[in-house]
């Protein structure tokens, strides 16, 4: 609590200072004091608005309350504001999963892809969702992907046994 009592103290001074506002966020989250948390990332979005990584953070803590709808809300605000931010792309699809539309999910999924096909967390989700629906095949290929990238990402390793162990 050190830490968040420090940061507090900066923020007299500095009340909004983005980083300073996301690290007692970030905080608050270690400590489970979700509804704090939520608070200092209305304040990053009160001081700028144009910030898209506030909401984003916003949408990582309510998705963990298991809020979707909201969570699916703020990381379009993310993406208003910064289309190809992957992080909300990836919060985005988890969000849709989370509420059990996988159609939506898989899109969302696929087209972050699309932006970087280097960043893991789509193909990763993807593994998981084809797994669950017993397609065996596609989630070889999303983990198999995966590996073309970064041969030593251990959970596509995980994910490719399991898939060899369903099959």
């Amino acid at each position: 609590d050190d830490a968040g009592g420090l940061t507090k103290d900066l923020l007299e001074y500095f009340p909004k200072n983005p980083e300073l506002l996301k690290t007692l966020a970030m905080t608050y989250i270690s400590m489970g004091k979700t509804d704090e948390a939520k608070e200092a990332l209305d304040k990053i979005i009160e001081a700028d608005p144009e910030f898209s990584k506030g909401y984003l953070n916003l949408a990582v803590v309510e998705l963990s309350e298991k809020e979707s709808d909201l969570a699916i809300q703020h990381c379009l605000e993310a993406l208003k504001r910064d289309k190809d931010n992957l992080g909300a792309h990836n919060v985005l699809g988890l969000a849709h999963l989370q509420k059990g539309d996988l159609a939506r999910a898989i899109e969302t999924f696929q087209g972050a892809k699309t932006i970087d096909p280097k960043f893991l967390p789509p193909y990763l989700n993807l593994g998981r969702i084809y797994i669950a629906q017993g397609d065996f095949g596609a989630a070889e290929k999303e983990y198999k992907d995966v590996l073309t990238n970064n041969p030593q990402a251990i959970e596509a390793l995980l994910g490719l046994g399991l898939v060899y162990e369903k099959q």
